[in-house]
């Protein structure tokens, strides 16, 4: 393979290699990339493993490793579990070997649910180092995490500190050993020192300034080497601190810093430095954190602080903080007598109803335990109850649903749509028995995303609009839809739609609409339906299939996006009562003839039609009113007629015949104008503008000054309204 020269070399562990022996490794790197010049290299290492320059003469590119997406995390589990697994190969006894193979895929598929539910789990993952703790913890602990942020965070650095080097037989490559307490207490001491000074990262000669203090109490640790060596030993053997290029240190995680800053503080008697940055965002975390290295008599002292200092905050927003921070450090309290449980309880009840979005959540990060405080939908204006939904919603879990019952028959539209809007949050059929039922839907849209959610709908009540937006054969939705309530259906991205029976049982539907239904090619389904509104996408159907579209006698609205596969004309031959018709097509189209079409008040075209047949179409319409195109220039094209022969004196040539005006025309719509003009033209044709928008790039030239007699005509150019009386050459 590396002879061929299509290999990518992936080499790992040279932070491992002692000192003396990382010359040997670079140089036997060095000859296998000179003996196999056309191979990629890929060397990952810790940054301070290895000198700066030393890959440089190889023509190295330096590459920093960013934090994991959400799905990063998920693949590098699967990763690890199958990597895992490899480990049951060795095993010699057969059964022993496939019930721990067993057991891995179960750890694997529970570690993924938990990711899943524990939103600080995830986001502690998201380096692949903790993520590899995260899933040895797992595996470990047999599937149980710690349950709190504490024990969490003491058990990943305990297994970074301690055990993970020595479990893989890692020695000392930079002459320190350093137990679990020591490592915590030179780092408790540097970020501590970054929350005093509010800081975020820090130079080599800070941290080993905070580490020569450190030390001081320290013997066992100052004999093993100056701070310069004990700081290249936390770079490189911690997990927790990492370069950010070659003179900015910081924590790999900020959550890790806080913990550390708050253990050294409890232990420094450090609770009122605590109390005195409650009030700042960058403490409130530390704070938090600090509860779970306190005794009882330490927590009632820092909660009872926080309490006192919340109600003497002049500003509303600070006391409601400090508020919220002291229910948040109650809440992971072990031991926390009544009465102060009860003082939080009273101050949180007054945080109803939130202010705005950043109060709901605050109240949202309490969890359920706002539950039992949170106020009925009485006596609150539709601001304060959509407030009220919205921290309820952020909440969920089943708790939650007798709640949002109590707001469904609220009259608020806003209200409604937060409601509707969690729906995909709680299991499909209970939230529709529950909620969904009771909730006023006739005017509200309601997006089903799984079968499980349109089976649901059968649960509420009238239903305005429903969007299907999942892939689901025709077959499934006549099965899963309920055959009443529906006025309005659209379906979208999906690629298994192909037949439209399913509509026929649907009574009551006034409107459809088909986006991205690939498969859809037969519309004889819709024939004789009492539709109102259709949008249809036409994917180069036959132009047979668009007659049924006649036998509609309720049409009023109709839109047709796509080409025919035997026609550039997009439309049917008439309509007897379509009064708005939009078109539009990726390819070039043609619209001849609509004098087939009475009713007709609004013509909307996308995309390349000849603006010549267009408006002679446009002026065979009987009540046509408004119209909307895009041509490039305010000059409207004219038809070419050939020459024609004069007995006496030959070819006489005739000039271009001019457009006839089109008088019914009151609103006109021009798009994608790139090269601009004079609007003499639209004087002529349009005598009866009342309204004229215009849309071209900025710069072009506009002379408007020719429809300045068109009394009441409004002009808006690129969304900027211009009045008659300032008309101008733009």
């Amino acid at each position: 393979v590396l002879e061929a020269g299509r290999a990518l070399l992936l080499v790992d562990g040279i932070d491992e290699v002692p000192p003396a022996d990382r010359e040997e490794a670079r140089r036997r790197l060095t000859d296998l990339l000179a003996m196999y010049p056309h191979n990629r290299c890929l060397v990952t290492v810790r940054p301070l493993a290895v000198a700066a320059d030393w890959l440089a003469c190889e023509n190295f590119e330096e590459l920093r490793l960013l934090p994991m997406r959400d799905e990063d995390v998920l693949a590098f589990s699967r990763a690890w579990h199958a990597t895992a697994r490899i480990e049951c190969k060795d095993i010699r006894d057969a059964h022993r070997a496939a019930a721990e193979e067993k057991n891995l895929h179960a750890l694997e598929r529970a570690l993924e649910q938990e990711l899943a539910r524990n939103p600080t789990l995830l986001h502690l993952s998201r380096t692949p180092l903790l993520a590899a703790v995260v899933c040895a913890l797992h595996r470990r602990r047999r599937g149980f995490l710690p349950e709190t942020r504490w024990s969490l965070y003491n058990a990943a650095l305990t297994m970074l500190l301690g055990s993970r080097d020595t479990l893989r037989r890692v020695g000392a490559p930079e002459g320190i050993v350093l137990g679990v307490e020591e490592h915590l207490q030179l780092l408790q001491r540097i970020a501590a020192w970054l929350a005093r000074g509010g800081y975020a990262e820090f130079s080599h000669t800070q941290a080993q300034h905070q580490i020569e203090l450190a030390m001081r109490g320290m013997p066992q640790v100052r004999q093993q080497g100056s701070p310069e060596a004990v700081l290249t030993h936390l770079l490189n053997r911690s997990g927790l601190l990492q370069e950010r290029n070659e003179t900015v240190i910081q924590f790999i995680h900020r959550t890790f810093q806080d913990y550390l800053a708050a253990k050294e503080l409890q232990e420094s008697d450090g609770l009122g430095e605590l109390l005195q940055h409650a009030a700042d965002e960058e403490w409130q975390d530390i704070v938090l954190l600090a509860v779970g290295h306190c005794n009882r008599g330490e927590v009632r002292r820092l909660i009872e602080g926080l309490i006192a200092k919340g109600d003497q905050a002049e500003e509303p927003r600070t006391r409601d903080d400090i508020h919220v921070l002291a229910a948040r450090c109650a809440l992971g309290a072990v031991v926390l007598e009544e009465e102060v449980r009860e003082q939080i309880a009273d101050r949180v009840r007054g945080l109803f109803p939130p202010a705005d979005g950043t109060a709901a959540a605050k109240l949202a990060s309490l969890g359920s335990y706002v539950f039992p405080l949170v106020p009925g939908p009485e006596g609150l204006s539709d601001r304060e109850a959509r407030a009220v939904v919205q921290v309820i919603r952020d909440i969920g879990g089943p708790a939650s649903l007798p709640l949002l019952r109590r707001f469904a028959p609220h009259p608020s539209p806003e209200v409604r749509d937060v409601l509707v809007a969690a729906w995909p949050r709680h299991p499909a059929q209970e939230y529709a028995r529950e909620v969904l039922a009771h909730v006023p839907l006739e005017d509200a849209e309601v997006v089903v995303i799984d079968p499980a959610m349109a089976g649901a709908l059968r649960h509420c009540g009238p239903l305005g609009h429903v969007m299907v937006d999942m892939p689901v054969t025709g077959a499934d939705l006549a099965q899963l839809l309920p055959d009443r309530g529906i006025r309005e259906l659209s379906v979208i991205d999906n690629p298994l739609l192909d037949d439209l029976s399913f509509v026929r049982g649907l009574s009551g539907l006034t409107s459809l609409s088909l986006s991205v239904c690939p498969r859809v090619r037969r519309l004889s389904a819709l024939e004789g339906l009492p539709l109102a509104s259709l949008r249809l996408e036409l994917n180069e159907m036959p132009k047979s299939e668009l007659a049924c579209l006649q036998q509609l006698d309720r049409l009023t609205d109709l839109s047709l996006v796509g080409t025919l596969l035997d026609s550039n004309i997009p439309l049917p031959a008439g309509h007897r009562t379509v009064e708005s018709l939009r078109l539009s097509s990726p390819t070039n189209m043609m619209i001849n003839d609509l004098s087939q079409w009475p009713a007709l008040r609004e013509l909307v075209v996308r995309g390349d039609c000849h603006a010549y047949s267009l408006l002679l179409a446009a002026s065979r319409a009987p009540s046509l009113s408004s119209l909307d195109f895009s041509i490039t220039s305010l000059r409207l094209p004219r038809q070419i007629v050939p020459s024609v022969l004069d007995k006496e004196d030959g070819p006489v040539p005739r000039r271009p015949r001019e457009l006839e005006p089109l008088p019914t025309i009151r609103s006109l719509t021009l798009r994608e104008v790139s090269r601009g003009g004079s609007t003499r033209d639209l004087a002529r044709v349009f005598p009866s503008l009342t309204r004229l928008t215009l849309e071209y790039p900025e710069g072009t030239a506009l002379d408007l000054t020719s429809l300045s007699r068109h009394r009441g005509l409004i002009i808006e150019v690129n969304g900027r309204v211009v009045r008659p009386s300032r008309f101008s050459s733009l």
